[in-house]
C-alpha cells in the first residue's frame, strides 16, 4: 500500500510531461558467452542506433537495430564469421537528464534476431551517460551489453544451443530534450530568464533599460508672506502693517530737490497701493520730510508736494482717495542729525501713519 502514491504520482507526472524525441549510438568489443560459439569465433564489434521517445524524466521506450559480428578463429582453418542482426522494442529507466550531468540507466530489449533464421533475442544493458555542456544536449558514456539468443541457428559456430553475447562499448546520445529551454538564445535559460523572449547577454537575461528616478516629493506648500512673481516664487513683503503705520523695507525715492517719484520705488508703492486695497479698513496719512538743508519754506512746500506725488500715485493704482490724506512737515520732525550726509538721508522720507478712519483725516 505505500507503493501506491509512490505509483500514482509516477503516472501522474508522466501524464503530464510532454514526449520528447531523441536518438542513441553505440559502438563496443562483442564476445560469445557460449563455449561452441567461443570455440568457433574470436572478439568481433557491436553497432547499435536507437531513436527513442522519453515519456517521463526518468522513462523512455525506443526501437533499436543492432549488429553483433564475431570475427573468426584464425585458429581454425574452417571458420566462417558469425552475424547476429537485431530489431528489438525495449524501454529504459534512468537518471532524469535534464536535472543532472550524469545520468545511470538500465535497458531491456525483446525482439527477433536474424542469424540464418529469425529467432527471439532478449536483450539488457547498463550505462551511465554524461554531459559536458549544460548547454548542449549530447551525452556520452559507457555501456555493457548482454545479449540472448533462444535456439541459435545450425549454421559454423551456431550450433542448436543458446547463444550468449557480452558487449562493452561507447554511446553517443542526441537528446534535445535534456537542455533547458532557451527561447531567445541568449544563454540565459527560461527557468532563470528575466525576458525570456528578449535577447540579453546579463545576469537576468533583460536588457539594460534606463534607470527611471521617481520623481522627487514636491515639498509641501508654505504660505507665501509676501507676493509670488510670473514664475510663482514668493517675494518677501516690503510693506508691514503695524498697529500705528505702514513699515517700509525700503525708501520711497524721488529725484533730487523734485516731487518726481524714481521708477525704482514705484514697484515698493505698488505694493502699498495693493496692502491697502487688500486692506479697506485702513485709513492712512502720507507724511513727507525734508532735511535742514536749504530754506524752511522750500522745505515744506517740497516735502508736501512729495506726500501729495504719492498719493497720486496710490490712487491711480486704485487706492480711494478719501481713504488718503497728506501733510508736509518739511525738517520740523528730523529722524537723525542733519549735520551729517547719512543724518539728512534718513531725514528725508514719507511715512504712512494709520489714522481713524472714522474722523477727519
Amino acid at each position: 500500500m505505500r507503493c501506491l502514491p509512490l505509483t500514482l504520482s509516477l503516472l501522474t507526472t508522466t501524464a503530464a510531461a510532454a514526449p520528447t524525441l531523441g536518438v542513441r549510438a553505440q559502438a563496443g568489443a562483442a564476445l560469445s558467452l557460449s563455449k561452441p560459439q567461443a570455440e568457433q569465433f574470436g572478439a568481433g564489434a557491436d553497432l547499435w542506433a536507437t531513436p527513442f521517445l522519453q515519456l517521463h524524466p526518468m522513462f523512455d521506450v525506443h526501437a533499436t537495430a543492432g549488429l553483433t559480428v564475431l570475427a573468426g578463429n584464425s585458429m581454425r582453418v574452417d571458420a566462417k564469421a558469425g552475424g547476429l542482426f537485431t530489431l528489438l522494442l525495449g524501454a529504459r529507466v534512468k537518471g532524469p537528464m535534464r536535472e543532472k550531468l550524469v545520468s545511470p540507466w538500465f535497458d531491456l530489449s525483446v525482439g527477433p534476431g536474424y542469424s540464418g533464421t529469425g529467432h527471439l533475442v532478449v536483450a539488457g544493458a547498463a550505462g551511465v551517460s554524461m554531459r559536458g555542456d549544460e548547454a548542449w544536449p549530447l551525452w556520452l558514456g559507457v555501456y555493457a551489453r548482454v545479449q540472448y539468443l533462444a535456439r541459435g541457428v545450425e549454421l559454423p559456430g551456431f550450433q542448436s544451443v543458446d547463444l550468449g553475447l557480452l558487449s562493452l562499448g561507447v554511446s553517443v546520445e542526441f537528446f534535445p530534450g535534456s537542455v533547458e529551454d532557451d527561447h531567445d538564445h541568449d544563454g540565459v535559460l527560461d527557468a532563470n530568464d528575466a525576458c525570456p523572449r528578449e535577447f540579453a547577454e546579463t545576469a537576468d537575461g533583460c536588457p539594460a533599460r534606463p534607470v527611471v528616478e521617481a520623481p522627487a516629493p514636491k515639498p509641501e506648500p508654505v504660505a507665501c508672506e509676501g507676493e509670488l512673481d510670473e514664475a510663482g516664487r514668493c517675494v518677501p513683503a516690503r510693506v508691514h502693517v503695524t498697529k500705528e503705520r505702514l513699515e517700509l523695507d525700503e525708501k520711497i525715492l524721488f529725484a533730487f530737490g523734485t516731487t518726481q517719484i524714481l521708477p525704482r520705488s514705484e514697484p515698493l508703492l505698488a505694493e502699498v497701493a495693493r496692502t491697502l486695497t487688500a486692506r479697506p479698513e485702513l485709513f492712512v496719512r502720507i507724511e513727507g520730510h525734508a532735511d535742514a538743508k536749504g530754506s524752511s519754506a522750500f522745505n515744506l512746500e517740497l516735502s508736501e508736494g512729495r506726500a501729495r506725488a504719492v498719493r497720486d500715485f496710490l490712487v491711480k493704482e486704485g487706492v480711494a482717495a478719501s481713504r488718503l490724506s497728506t501733510k508736509g512737515y518739511g525738517a520740523q520732525l528730523p529722524r537723525d542729525d542733519n549735520r551729517s550726509a547719512d543724518g539728512r538721508d534718513h531725514n528725508r522720507r514719507v511715512e504712512f501713519v494709520l489714522v481713524d478712519g472714522g474722523g477727519a483725516l
